[in-house]
């Protein structure tokens, strides 16, 4: 058995030469071949054929490029939601993030704390100092950004993705040529994950837009710097510090660390020229970014230095950051479901801690399968190709990059796929980088490697079909999204009827704290329909006072179904 591949291809500046540079130009030469591997490459040879001509003639134009991948992407999300599945708000995350965009909608960047805030606590959400998410700001931005545009939120989770893949093709025609980084976009299009981003509101598209900003503009200081890619460079440090601050934290230092390394090495460097090229406008972008910050920390929580997040672990919170630090006592709660809710958190945690070693491994094989397209092939194609590329330093640098990010998330208590978000951009480099190898690889003198990166890709459309009957179905799978569901349909149906109204969400013992109802607009007193707790006769009379110029309804959570009547007065 021989396996034969050009290490001239491992270059990233140089063009691609024999099956890269030109697709399929030889695809008639008469070879050697079995019956059977002659009839599968003519096969699908002909329609790959023409399919990458076409790439090829676009990806000379970066620009469009770049524009129609984004396109793409947001085309698709838009027609799956509109087609078959509406986006509904399922998780505690996500509401929390709609609180965010529905603030920023309405040209404010946190809201007054509600006389009785009590009656609306809920997850993930501070009233004290104000009302607002305890989320960073990107992604309420980003949903924000849709509800201004067309009303609905939704549509910034598809502009937020098509962004991020438009700017992962960016990133990838400084790390190769123009067809492969118009490839690699397409992927990103077609990726499950990056396309689950746009059908959910808790998103991970913002992160993975400012890692992409950050390592294309890495890349081209490397190659030749100008001033744009110091601003580009300090754009996506803070757009992942208003995202993911911790792994963005990782990532950039990672990027920065890697560009220090190459100025003390390069011995032809003027760094006079890189001063005014490169680190002035990035100071000017990193201040710009750390002041409005500081504005909106100041805003929101009254402190320069104290994030929303920080006002909200402190005074609900028991889980830590990372695992290697204690929990804290549980608080002394003011609704059974809140207790019971961080109760459960803290009893995962527990587990967690007290069987590290395997959480750990199913943390890496999780991360390994969900964020490569096909994850068998995805595995092969990257253990493959790493012999191959370990001799170029750019994509040491990646490798080492992708692993040491991937070790600081596993000391992050909680693990989920958009957490790695920020470093998706490396996983495509090398993903990409792989397919180029593995396209001119020949065994016994087969082109076998062109039918196996065209088998990939048709593999990666499969993923993205199963992918999308998945979503499809998900509002009928278990109990637990059924109720949360049908809280959407009774929001629906008070908010067709006339006048305001109050629900006040009734609790059973044995109520799950993940189906939760009571989620309200940025102002609860101009919204259509209030959600609110019981808390008792007393405390509720005077929630029926404040609203007694609303209709009032009495909501059973837990009944089966949830039954909605009028308060009994």
């Amino acid at each position: 058995m021989i396996i034969t591949v050009s290490r001239a291809t491992c270059s990233m500046n140089e063009p691609d030469r024999q099956d890269i540079q030109g697709p399929g130009l030889d695809e008639h030469r008469a070879e050697k071949s079995p019956g059977w591997f002659r009839s599968v490459e003519k096969g699908v040879g002909r329609s790959f054929h023409v399919a990458e001509r076409m790439i090829s003639r676009i990806a000379q134009r970066r620009t469009l490029s770049v524009f129609l991948v984004g396109l793409l992407s947001f085309l698709w999300s838009a027609t799956f939601s509109l087609l078959i599945r509406t986006p509904r708000p399922m998780v505690h995350d996500e509401f929390s993030y709609l609180l965010a965009a529905d603030t920023f909608a309405h040209g404010r960047l946190t809201n007054p704390t509600h006389p009785l805030w009590v009656h609306f606590e809920s997850m993930h959400i501070i009233h004290r100092p104000t009302y607002a998410s305890k989320y960073p700001p990107g992604q309420g931005l980003a949903l924000a950004a849709g509800q201004v545009l067309t009303g609905y939120p939704i549509v910034g989770a598809w502009l937020s993705t098509a962004l991020a893949c438009s700017a992962l093709c960016w990133m990838l025609m400084a790390w190769m040529p123009p067809r492969w980084a118009l490839m690699g976009g397409s992927l990103a299009v077609v990726h499950p994950i990056i396309f689950e981003w746009g059908q959910t509101y808790w998103g991970g598209s913002v992160a993975m837009l400012g890692g992409a900003l950050l390592l294309g503009a890495a890349r081209r200081i490397v190659e030749k710097p100008k001033p744009i890619d110091g601003v580009r460079l300090g754009l996506g440090m803070v757009v992942l510090a208003n995202s993911r601050p911790f792994e963005g934290l990782v990532l950039s230092g990672l990027v920065l660390l890697t560009l220090c390394a190459w100025m003390m090495g390069s011995l032809s460097l003027r760094w006079r020229g890189l001063l005014t090229k490169i680190i002035m406008p990035l100071l000017i972008v990193l201040m710009v970014g750390a002041g409005l910050m500081v504005f909106y920390n100041l805003r929101v929580t009254g402190s320069a230095l104290r994030m929303p997040y920080s006002v909200h672990e402190a005074t609900y919170g028991v889980v830590p950051l990372f695992l290697w630090q204690e929990a804290r006592p549980l608080p002394k709660y003011r609704h059974n479901e809140i207790e019971k809710f961080h109760g459960m958190m803290l009893e995962d945690f527990v587990r967690i801690k007290s069987r590290m070693i395997p959480e750990l491994s199913i943390r890496i094989l999780t991360y390994v399968i969900l964020l490569i397209h096909v994850w068998f092939l995805g595995c092969f194609i990257l253990l493959f190709t790493f012999p191959m590329l370990v001799g170029n330093k750019l994509m040491c640098a990646v490798v080492v990059g992708w692993v040491a990010f991937g070790l600081a998330l596993l000391t992050v208590s909680w693990h989920q796929p958009h957490y790695f978000a920020p470093a998706f951009g490396l996983i495509f480099i090398w993903e990409v980088q792989g397919l180029r190898l593995l396209r001119i690889c020949r065994w016994r003198g087969r082109r076998t490697g062109r039918l196996i990166t065209r088998a990939f890709l048709v593999l990666c459309v499969a993923c993205l079909l199963l992918a999308g009957m998945s979503l499809s179905r998900a509002d009928q799978e278990p109990q637990l999204r059924s109720q949360i569901s049908q809280r959407a349909a009774v929001l629906s149906h008070l908010a067709s009827e006339a006048g305001y109204h109050l629900v006040v969400v009734r609790y059973g013992r044995e109520h799950n704290p993940h189906a939760e109802w009571v989620y309200n607009d940025a102002d609860i007193d101009r919204a259509k329909v209030v959600w609110a707790r019981e808390m008792g006769p007393a405390r509720d009379r005077e929630l029926l006072n404040y609203f007694n110029d609303r209709k009032i309804w009495l909501l059973e959570a837990d009944a089966t179904p949830p039954t909605l009547a009028p308060y009994p007065r």
